[in-house]
C-alpha cells in the first residue's frame, strides 16, 4: 500500500473511494486536520509529524504504528485501536476518548 500513495490527496480519494486499508503507508509532515476518516486501517503504520487534529478516527486501527510527534489535537479517537503503537512525541490535547479504546503497548516516550 505504502507504493500506491503517494501524496495526502491520494489517500483521501482512496478513503472518499470506499478504500479503508492504508496498512504500513508512510507519511511525514502532511496535513489531515479535520479529515473524515473514521474506520481507516493504519496498522504498522508510519506516520511522523502528521496533523490530524480535529480529524474524526473514530474505529481507526493504529496497531503497532509509528505515530510520533503527530497531533491528535480536538481529534475524535472513540474507539481507536493503539496496541503495540508508538506515539512518542503525539500530542493528544483536547481528544475525545469517550468509549474504550484499546492501548495495550502503547509507547508514549521516554519519562
Amino acid at each position: 500500500m505504502a507504493d500506491e500513495l503517494e501524496n495526502v490527496e491520494a489517500l483521501l480519494r482512496k478513503y472518499q473511494g470506499g478504500e479503508r486499508n492504508f496498512s504500513a503507508i508512510r507519511l511525514s509532515k502532511v496535513d489531515l486536520s479535520g479529515q473524515d476518516l473514521h474506520g481507516a486501517d493504519f496498522s504498522g503504520a508510519t506516520l511522523w509529524e502528521v496533523d490530524l487534529s480535529q480529524a474524526n478516527l473514530a474505529g481507526v486501527n493504529f496497531t503497532g504504528a509509528d505515530l510520533s510527534n503527530s497531533s491528535f489535537w480536538d481529534a475524535d479517537l472513540r474507539g481507536a485501536n493503539f496496541t503495540q503503537t508508538n506515539c512518542s512525541g503525539a500530542d493528544f490535547c483536547g481528544a475525545n476518548f469517550r468509549e474504550q479504546i484499546s492501548i495495550v503497548g502503547l509507547c508514549m516516550g521516554q519519562t
